[in-house]
């Protein structure tokens, strides 16, 4: 799969110049279409900020006419079968024809989390075991680049431990006045695989947005419409102990605690539903105003990532849910797919596995016990936190076999 992403600025201004990459040249106000024309990706996506809107009297028309603007350019600009993504931006300004102002309040880091939660859907409609990401930064202004790689890079490394994963970023020359050449080559300035790196993080607590600047009545009606939404397999607990079971190389710990991807699909989408409904509107003639009275939190990214990792786990294991009971086998499927990416844990789960194995041959006769009474004939509650890390989470106190 190769996908092209490009933040886009204002493109009202830009002007036309004759784009030259991989012996090939084309003449377009954007580095776009040369790029599409090479590359030939199967999704190509614009990123574009909210900020470029005038109009709008709720937050869905400010999206919808920052979205005409952007894909109007585009067309004349001749990029062919693009997505608009339209995410959370902050900034102050006036066009140049109308002077109508424009002023945008909030969290710039809304823009970075609205990209995660917006780029997970895309990925996961992938099917193939190879992922090229081709990420054209030429039009991209302020934090848009930054945060854009920021995110890429984090979701690419956590997607390369299951498949082939690609990087390549680009950018032209840079040149002032714009038109000082004739030609403006396009440069590779990144071209690189992706290490696999899962994610390390944690949620802290069940807030995945900051209701701080509200006054106390708004805050109660927010966390209770919020309180609604979660289910008990999806807390913070289990969405934290789900991550961490897969950092950490703990197989038994990935199916104890695998969330169920629908209620955690329908709970990130109705928490960002509320994000985009605490936007407040104040349009005039002269004058647009748009402030964001809440913004998203860390923890709306680990659940964010929970998702991503359940659904790259089922995928890869082609199945669609996860059992709570499970085989050895199943374990050492999950072993042979999943942490590949780390040899040390994979050495250590394997084993472990045939250790388990050689110890339970033939011992079919008895419900659910400790490994440990099976094996000891006595009982031992104490769970060892060392040898819980050290053996994979097949701890004789924390594990139960029949």
């Amino acid at each position: 799969m190769k996908v092209l992403i490009a933040p886009w600025g204002n493109p009202a201004g830009w002007k036309e110049t004759n784009y030259v990459f991989n012996n090939k040249e084309i003449k377009s106000s954007s580095s776009l279409k040369i790029l599409q024309d090479t590359i030939s990706p199967e999704e190509t996506i614009i990123l574009a900020s909210d900020t470029l809107a005038q109009e709008g009297i709720c937050y869905e028309e400010i999206k919808r006419n920052a979205k005409e603007k952007v894909e109007k350019y585009a067309k004349e600009f001749g990029v062919e079968k693009f997505k608009t993504i339209i995410l959370p931006g902050i900034g102050h300004f006036q066009d140049k024809n109308t002077k109508k102002e424009t002023h945008f309040y909030g969290n710039a880091q809304d823009y970075y989390y609205s990209l995660i939660y917006k780029l997970i859907q895309i990925f996961l409609k992938n099917k193939e075991r190879n992922i090229e990401v081709h990420l054209d930064i030429t039009h991209g202004v302020n934090y848009m680049p930054v945060l854009t790689y920021r995110a890429l890079v984090e979701l690419l490394g956590n997607i390369s431990t299951l498949f082939d994963v690609k990087l390549c970023v680009y950018n032209t020359d840079p040149a002032q006045p714009f038109n000082l050449l004739e030609k403006t080559e396009i440069n590779i300035i990144e071209d690189t695989p992706i290490m696999p790196i899962p994610f390390r993080g944690k949620a802290s607590k069940n807030e995945l947005i900051d209701i701080s600047n509200l006054d106390k009545s708004q805050k109660e009606k927010i966390n209770r419409r919020l309180t609604s939404f979660m289910d008990k397999s999806i807390t913070y607990n289990t969405i934290s102990a789900f991550l961490g079971s897969i950092h950490n190389g703990l197989p038994l710990g990935i199916y104890t605690f695998f969330p169920d991807i629908y209620k955690l699909s329908a709970y990130i989408e109705k928490v960002y539903r509320v994000f985009e409904e605490n936007i407040e509107i104040n349009n005039e003639t002269k004058k647009l105003v748009v402030k964001r009275k809440v913004s998203l939190k860390e923890n709306f990214k680990v659940f964010n990532f929970a998702f991503l990792s359940s659904n790259l786990i089922l995928q890869i294991l082609n199945l669609e849910s996860i059992q709570k009971e499970i085989t050895l086998n199943d374990l050492k499927i999950l072993n042979e797919n999943l942490f590949k990416f780390d040899k040390r844990l994979s050495v250590i789960i394997d084993k472990e596995l045939n250790d388990l194995e050689k110890h339970l041959y033939n011992k079919n006769d008895f419900c659910w016990q400790s490994l440990y009474l099976i094996l000891n004939g006595k009982n031992h509650i104490e769970i060892d936190e060392r040898n819980f890390l050290a053996h994979a989470g097949f701890e004789k106190n924390a594990v139960e076999v029949k």
